[in-house]
């Protein structure tokens, strides 16, 4: 459900990547740590995150699974995997419980429960040969992943270049919904067009003509104070 409200935004594709990685997978990894999880659970919802994603930059279906997952700087889209990243989270929070300042929690870290748990999380740390135990272990694993394969491998020197991925990241300008009136947002948003779109709202109203696109807006030289203040002053006469 979250992953369909992204797509039906109107945001850039690079913006709808930053919602994914600092605000939706975060909401994820406290249920995820605290609760049951398997490998298959883990993995079935990095494949549901990879499908919306290809949906969203119109990827094809071949693209290699380390282009996701590797660091914007060494060419990939910096998608954490779940598959990879809750584990060594998982174990961290259960081991924690044994450096403790309270002495319930340390009992309650040598109970079988927790034990079967950390030796669960312990058992997951492997994947594709490899045990990642650690945030940087995890980075290492899916850098060398994709620039180790055929597709990656002309990428090596990407990290040279900054400025050839930067804009993977770059997302944070996003579309403030007091610039424009809500009919227009809806219109942006409802559209598959990317460029400039001029939006008059409303037969015989007094909205002005709105000039947008995905991911900021132009009113030339008005400030969006006062184009807000303007267009609440419209609604209410």
């Amino acid at each position: 459900m979250y992953l369909e409200n992204v797509k039906k935004t109107a945001l850039q594709p690079q913006q709808r990547l930053v919602v994914l990685r600092f605000y939706l997978l975060p909401r994820l990894y406290h249920r995820l740590i605290l609760g049951p999880v398997s490998r298959k659970h883990l993995m079935r919802l990095d494949k549901i995150i990879r499908s919306s994603v290809r949906d969203w930059l119109k990827l094809p279906h071949d693209v290699p699974l380390g282009a996701f997952h590797a660091r914007v700087p060494h060419g990939g889209l910096g998608i954490p995997s779940l598959r990879t990243v809750i584990p060594y989270l998982r174990l961290r929070r259960l081991n924690a419980l044994a450096l403790s300042e309270y002495g319930a929690c340390k009992e309650a870290h040598k109970m079988k429960y927790i034990q079967d748990l950390v030796r669960q999380s312990e058992a997951m740390l492997l994947y594709k040969g490899s045990v990642i135990n650690s945030k940087k272990a995890n980075q290492k694993f899916w850098t060398n992943y994709f620039l180790g394969s055929a597709d990656g491998a002309a990428l090596k020197e990407v990290d040279n270049a900054p400025g050839a991925s930067a804009w993977v990241a770059e997302g944070t300008r996003f579309l403030s919904v007091h610039t424009v009136p809500p009919s227009a947002a809806s219109a942006s948003a409802s559209s598959g067009d990317g460029g400039c779109r001029s939006v008059l709202a409303g037969e015989g109203s007094r909205w002005r003509r709105f000039a947008l696109t995905r991911g900021r807006s132009w009113h030339g030289d008005e400030t969006a104070e006062v184009r807000s203040t303007r267009w609440r002053n419209r609604t209410l006469r």
